[in-house]
């Protein structure tokens, strides 16, 4: 074929390229790796724990499902107003270091916010193993986590400084050190939370503040204290479903002429929020100039916190978004 193509060619084309031989296939190489039995049940010890133990990972992503989330909501009356158990909001002595020389399952963490303001913050001393029953439990009881400090809270902490607001509401209120920092910037501190057992723990740590159950997906309104200007969820967005809801309750306070400050250490949900925030100031026509709104991202250097899965603290530098209004 090649002689008769080659042939039958203009004399004024070269000739075509002759068909490259054909080389020969190499036998593809085999690689063994020996383990001893040791290495293996590591590996394998590995493998199991590891999707749910990174340190700042918060929880696998089916932690929170809808139902769940109602299930363990707000304690609602038939007014649709939140029902407060008087004994979760009642402040405890307002040093945290007695406080925690008389409570074994506290401990104080010294969280510095600007170069000469910092905080003595109680602290469960019983998280790791909270969490760790949390992991392996059905999650038939809400999560843990509030139970110590996040980074978001950091940068809340700092951005509430710069604020003018006088009456702040916080969602998913926690241990409580954006409600120390707004107390200290003389304003009056309202802290919610879907979990009922940090409550006293937020008390107190901010104990001239109140508190009060409130599940962020419910269809009630936010508890917006009369003369309420500020609203600040720190490391909230725990999955896309409390994603969602919490834009939805970030135009519910624009809307009402409410200042909001959010911040987001973790960063696998902020597209959801802002994607869910972007969607509901549209059609209210509420869009700050007419533009979407979008994350802004600074780092924190050094910020110590719980460990969570283990024992001990750790000390890291973080990117953390956050949006202001």
């Amino acid at each position: 074929i090649l002689l008769r193509t080659t042939l039958t060619q203009p004399l004024d084309r070269p000739p075509p390229i002759p068909l490259r031989e054909a080389v020969p296939k190499k036998p593809p190489r085999v690689y063994v790796l020996t383990l001893t039995t040791s290495e293996m049940l590591f590996i394998l010890l590995l493998l199991t724990i590891a999707p749910s133990c990174h340190p700042f990972s918060h929880v696998p992503p089916n932690f929170f499902s809808f139902d769940s989330m109602l299930v363990h909501g707000s304690p609602l009356r038939s007014d649709g107003k939140v029902e407060v158990d008087s004994s979760l909001v009642s402040p405890s002595p307002s040093s945290p270091s007695s406080t925690s020389s008389s409570s074994p399952a506290h401990r104080t963490r010294t969280v510095s916010i600007t170069p000469n303001l910092s905080f003595n913050l109680r602290e469960s001393s019983l998280l790791t193993s909270s969490v760790q029953s949390y992991i392996s439990s059905t999650h038939s009881s809400p999560d843990p986590f509030g139970l110590a400090m996040w980074p978001g809270a950091v940068l809340s902490s700092r951005l509430l400084l710069s604020s003018n607001a006088t009456n702040c509401l916080i969602l998913g209120c926690g241990s409580g050190l954006e409600g120390m920092t707004a107390l200290s910037a003389g304003m009056s501190v309202h802290g919610t939370d879907y979990n009922p057992s940090v409550l006293p723990l937020f008390s107190s740590n901010c104990p001239s503040s109140t508190s009060s159950v409130f599940d962020i997906t419910s269809r009630h309104p936010l508890p917006l204290p009369p003369g309420c200007d500020l609203l600040v969820a720190s490391d909230v967005l725990y999955n896309d479903v409390l994603a969602v809801h919490l834009g939805r309750r970030v135009c519910e306070a624009v809307e009402a002429g409410v200042g909001v400050i959010v911040t987001d250490s973790q960063r696998f949900n902020g597209k959801a929020f802002i994607d869910e925030l972007n969607k509901r100031l549209k059609e209210v026509g509420l869009l700050p100039g007419g533009r979407a709104v979008a994350w802004r991202r600074t780092k924190l250097k050094e910020i110590t916190t719980c460990s969570m899965i283990e024992e001990g603290d750790v000390t890291y530098d973080v990117d953390v978004d956050y949006l202001t209004f």
